[in-house]
């Protein structure tokens, strides 16, 4: 990336001494959206980040493409590019650096990559956990038992078996008396 000097102090100056990096082939509409993304970051979208933002990112940035990542995700291509929008007024930078047949990830876009993915595969890993949870396969239990169930070795034998087939319970045996 490209380190301004320090003179250029804003972006609109920038853009006024480097007028490829918004003009170009991109046009107009383009350096205008780009200059409001960097400078309007006082007005930003509302802080509503959810995962599926960070999904649409990450897929938009495995494909390289607005319009393969929005066939992947079953959803239209304008509502991928306004949502992607949207998440890049949020953050207040820009993560995609736009041409007519490809997207590629600015180097801000690259390290929020690896965090969204992060994210991603906690969720998912939070999603599991509960369901396990619900399917009683985690967490603890408490068992009371008498001394005669001790001595019968039945005891003994379903808790092996249970320990077999839910290994990450942890079972609290407590002598009844």
């Amino acid at each position: 990336m490209f380190n301004y000097p320090s003179a250029y102090n804003s972006v609109d100056s920038v853009f006024r001494h480097f007028p490829s990096i918004g003009g170009g082939r991109l046009g107009w509409p383009y350096h205008h959206y780009k200059r409001r993304i960097l400078t309007n970051t006082s007005e930003k979208m509302n802080d509503n980040m959810e995962l599926r933002h960070l999904k649409y990112f990450v897929t938009a940035a495995e494909t390289g493409h607005f319009g393969r990542a929005a066939e992947r995700l079953h959803i239209v291509q304008s509502a991928l590019s306004m949502q992607i929008r949207a998440l890049e007024a949020e953050l207040g930078v820009i993560l995609f650096e736009r041409s007519n047949r490809r997207v590629t990830l600015t180097s801000a876009g690259e390290l929020f990559r690896e965090e969204a993915e992060r994210t991603l595969r906690q969720a998912e890993f939070a999603k599991e956990v509960a369901k396990r949870a619900s399917r009683g396969e985690v967490g603890s239990i408490r068992v009371g038992y008498v001394e005669g169930a001790v001595l019968t070795g039945k005891l003994a034998k379903d808790i092996n078996r249970f320990k077999s087939q839910y290994p990450a319970v942890v079972l609290s045996l407590e002598e009844m008396t």
